[in-house]
């Protein structure tokens, strides 16, 4: 997860000037005053300016190195998810269900010992013993992935995924999506068609097969294994057909993490076992929630094990009530309270990406220009440029994850446009030959099936912006 998380700063790093400064497309001030809620939370509302993003991101970069060698892990963990929410508070403009699916892995390894084998910390102890450890926090670990796919697979609902099976062959459709090697399999039907029979199936499947495997510890590999085969799969199947950011990284990180200890066993003669006590109801025992290397009194442990407890129950009441909520909005509205420890945590949650059908149109961006000097041209460089005819794939496949989200969000937020808007007449009005006006044009074109014919494109006046 350590490795991903510095694909992700990577991602980031390129374009913090537009994303996390003040001169981008979100400052500060804007943000505390219209969009800010009591439990927004980040470091990077201490300073707007782009230096100040770049020094987040070098000790944010930090902290995850330490996070990966394992040094300090308790207090890194925790530093990890402080900064975490701090970025992802700063612009939900450019956030996916990936990042959710991060935040909630931080907040649950913090209550797990994440540092008890393979880690400069553990080089201080015995690395042959047997380390046994029970929590709430280590079902909630194996719950919430099972939720996201319990909660996928009721979200498609449509005949896309549940007759005709062509949810696949549209989401390949999408070039904002495409991948190059995705790009052999658009004509292929047939196979499409298998690939969304097994997505369906498998996210229902999956996460009663995981369950299983939690419950039932000591019969627990083949269960696990095979739900572990699904999701690998799935995401690694994403990953190569699609580009959608860190999404299915961060996924395939997580599954990493439940691979049962008879697999580490062959790969490392040595391993150490980390095992669960035995007994289901042993598991749960108020006594054995969390393990402190720390000298306390014992009163004080005691304390702390039952508010570990507590937080776990909190945070698996809320993951649930969260999801129900979607699935049920008018039966939970009057209960809107409830709602207030995911929020508090950051453990809000949503999965419903191609739910309940999957996207059916491609768009595409032009920006034509008025300049002092009579100048007129097209100022839309950020990779979606184009014209009555559609660009080409590979174009809007190089263009940065974060940026593909944005784009798509100014038309479903008007004021993400407004404040793009605002941020290209900043952007161009530095020069001698300063931007007068311009419009921004939308193109819309519907995903068309094999044997189909091709869809007109339709044309939106989207924006009409004067600079001065």
């Amino acid at each position: 997860m350590g490795l991903v998380i510095l694909y992700d700063i990577f991602h980031r790093v390129q374009v913090a000037d537009l994303f996390y400064s003040d001169s981008g497309v979100l400052s500060r001030d804007y943000f505390l005053k219209y969009m800010a809620h009591p439990w927004s939370f980040s470091l990077l509302f201490f300073n707007g300016t782009l230096t100040f993003s770049y020094l987040y991101f070098f000790v944010y970069f930090l902290i995850t190195c330490f996070f990966i060698i394992g040094f300090k892990t308790k207090f890194i963990t925790i530093m990890l998810w402080i900064f975490t929410v701090s970025l992802h508070d700063r612009n939900w403009w450019v956030l996916n269900a990936g990042d959710d699916i991060l935040r909630i892995y931080l907040l649950i390894c913090i209550f797990l010992p994440m540092g008890a084998i393979w880690s400069v910390d553990s080089l201080k102890e015995n690395r042959e013993k047997i380390i046994n450890y029970s929590s709430l926090w280590s079902f909630a670990f194996y719950f919430q992935i099972a939720i996201i796919y319990f909660s996928t697979f009721f979200y498609k609902d449509s005949p896309e995924w549940r007759s005709d099976f062509s949810a696949t062959e549209y989401a390949l459709g999408l070039d904002t999506f495409l991948s190059y090697f995705g790009s052999f399999f658009r004509e292929a039907s047939t196979i499409l068609q298998g690939l969304t029979l097994y997505s369906i199936i498998g996210e229902i499947v999956c996460p009663v097969l995981l369950m299983l495997g939690f419950i039932f510890y000591s019969y627990a590999f083949i269960p696990k294994i095979l739900a572990i085969i699904f999701g690998l799969s799935f995401h690694c199947g994403l990953i190569v057909m699609m580009t959608l950011g860190d999404f299915p990284f961060f996924c395939v990180a997580y599954w990493l993490g439940l691979l049962p200890n008879e697999f580490w066993a062959k790969m490392f003669k040595k391993y150490p076992k980390l095992v669960f006590k035995q007994g289901f109801f042993r598991r749960f025992s108020f006594l054995n929630f969390f393990e402190f290397k720390i000298h306390l009194s014992k009163k004080v442990t005691k304390c702390l094990k039952w508010a570990s407890n507590l937080t776990a129950l909190i945070f698996l009441f809320s993951i649930v009530q969260w999801n129900l909520a979607e699935f049920y909005p008018k039966k939970f509205e009057k209960l809107e309270y409830l709602r207030w420890p995911a929020r508090t945590l950051h453990t809000f949650q949503k999965w419903s990406m191609f739910a309940p059908f999957p996207y059916s149109h491609n768009e595409w961006l032009s920006m034509p220009s008025v300049f002092e000097d009579g100048e007129t041209r097209d100022v839309m460089d950020y990779g979606y440029k184009g014209t009555d005819s559609r660009p080409d794939f590979k174009v809007v496949n190089g263009v940065n994850s974060l940026t593909k989200k944005f784009l798509s969000v100014i038309f479903e937020d008007k004021e993400a446009l407004e404040q793009f808007a605002f941020y290209n007449c900043r952007r161009f009005n530095k020069d001698k030959n300063r931007m007068k006006s311009f419009s921004i044009i939308r193109y819309r074109q519907a995903v068309t099936l094999k044997d189909m014919d091709i869809a007109p494109v339709d044309k939106e006046n989207a924006w009409n912006h004067d600079c001065y």
